[in-house]
């Protein structure tokens, strides 16, 4: 189970009573790996060493070029809501305790609360995405990672959380957007490159190569922002701060 984050990664020793966990009771009945579950598997096996879950990079893909959200930006909101949607979700991100940093990937450096940036070449998300992702595999080998959308301004902690731990068992996974189509995160194991098709049918690319799709009940993790009845929709689930004062009519 996520530590506390000014800890290192641990391996938890053999028969060592694991703590109540504060997001297992903030799941409820979402299928998060139980730490007695991994305790038992660590003491069945005397010649293996089980790790505990991996904790997370986030890395955020950011376009800044006028064309970005080109559908948006012709209606009654523009490029500032848009960066607010990528503050609440990147705040929604970090205070995930799977979550140890958050990366914004743009051509020009943006501050959106993240705390890190990397440049994007001009090579395309995806090119983006996999420089990104070798670049931080240095310094945080004992990270998985994921890519994420900023797009979600609606994006709920709990069920980033509940994405997270799906993905422990799994080298790749991702998570479909709401038309089941797209592809709003997509998360890789320690170790295990990202392979990244983000594009039109991403969904179906990703789980054609191989990556698992997300199916649990994280609607909040499925709505991007593509056209104005999208954004009808999140503001209807209930979209974060910096939405909310973007969108106010005054801005």
């Amino acid at each position: 189970w996520p530590q506390p984050k000014t800890k290192p990664i641990q391996v938890a020793p053999v028969g060592a009573e694991p703590s109540t966990s504060p997001l297992q009771t903030k799941l409820g009945s979402l299928p998060v790996p139980s730490p007695r579950a991994l305790t038992d598997t660590i003491v069945r096996n005397d010649q293996e060493v089980v790790p505990m879950p991996h904790r997370y990079v986030v890395l955020v893909p950011i376009k800044t070029s006028p064309q970005a959200k080109s559908r948006l930006a012709a209606g009654s909101f523009g490029p500032a809501a848009m960066q607010a949607f990528a503050r609440d979700a990147i705040a929604s991100a970090k205070r995930s305790p799977w979550v140890d940093e958050v990366v914004i990937v743009s051509q020009d450096k943006l501050d959106l609360g993240q705390g890190a940036w990397l440049p994007d070449s001009g090579g395309g998300l995806n090119t983006a995405l996999i420089q990104a992702q070798k670049r931080l595999m240095i310094t945080h080998p004992d990270h998985g990672f994921l890519a994420m959308l900023g797009d979600l301004p609606c994006l709920l902690t709990a069920e980033l959380d509940a994405a997270l731990a799906f993905g422990q068992d799994h080298a790749r996974w991702f998570v479909a957007d709401h038309h089941q189509s797209g592809t709003t995160m997509l998360g890789a194991a320690p170790g295990v490159g990202l392979g990244p098709i983000f594009g039109p049918n991403s969904a179906t690319a990703h789980l054609a190569s191989g990556a698992v799709p997300c199916n649990l009940t994280i609607n909040s993790a499925r709505l991007d922002i593509d056209t104005p009845d999208d954004l009808r929709a999140a503001q209807a689930l209930g979209v974060g701060a910096h939405t909310a004062r973007a969108l106010e009519p005054d801005k």
